[in-house]
């Protein structure tokens, strides 16, 4: 996971310039003229990782990643943390407003590494594309969040019980088997 995250944002970089932090780029732009044309609802997903250890983190080395299970099914759907790309909000705000509201997480708790190293334009359904008020679905913008290891206790967030019933630090290996056993797509594309 992560260096197909890495490897990714090398890619993603050679297209659309540098981390996206501001309102002056070609990125913003694009997300702009999803919400012109109303094709696909703009959403945020963030890779939230933390280290075992303030020196590992120090240096950068990754050993758990943030997943959460939604509580807006009675299915076990688990993922990344997201959250809709309000009109006008850059990726930046986007980050940190849904961290505060579904995690209760303030600014200084994590740092933003990178943002919008990856863009994937997803088609729903027809019905399901109408529930979320655009014509064909949802695009994605991945970022990359880091706790501090104080900072990074499940016990210490106050979770939108609305949005999100369980919390989980689990390895890049665990993640990518829960999401392909939770997720009803992944089960379909493997048979």
């Amino acid at each position: 996971l992560a260096s197909s995250i890495s490897l990714r944002h090398q890619n993603c970089n050679k297209l659309h310039g540098s981390a996206l932090l501001s309102k002056s780029n070609c990125n913003y732009v694009y997300l702009e003229s999803l919400y012109a044309k109303q094709e696909y609802r703009p959403v945020g997903v963030f890779i939230l990782t933390c280290c075992a250890n303030s020196e590992e983190y120090d240096n950068g080395h990754i050993d758990r990643y943030l997943i959460v299970r939604s509580a807006k099914t009675d299915r076990e759907v688990w993922s990344f943390p997201q959250g809709g790309i309000d009109r006008g909000e850059t990726f930046r705000d986007n980050f940190y407003r849904e961290l505060s509201e579904e995690l209760g997480m303030v600014e200084d708790q994590v740092d933003l590494v990178k943002t919008n190293f990856l863009t994937e334009e997803i088609d729903f359904d027809a019905s399901r594309a109408r529930r979320c008020g655009f014509s064909k679905g949802k695009a994605y913008f991945f970022s990359q969040g880091m706790f501090d290891p104080e900072s990074s206790n499940i016990d210490n967030m106050h979770l939108d019980k609305q949005e999100i019933a369980e919390a989980r630090w689990v390895t890049a290996d665990s993640a990518i088997e829960t999401f392909y056993r939770t997720s009803s797509k992944a089960k379909a594309n493997l048979q």
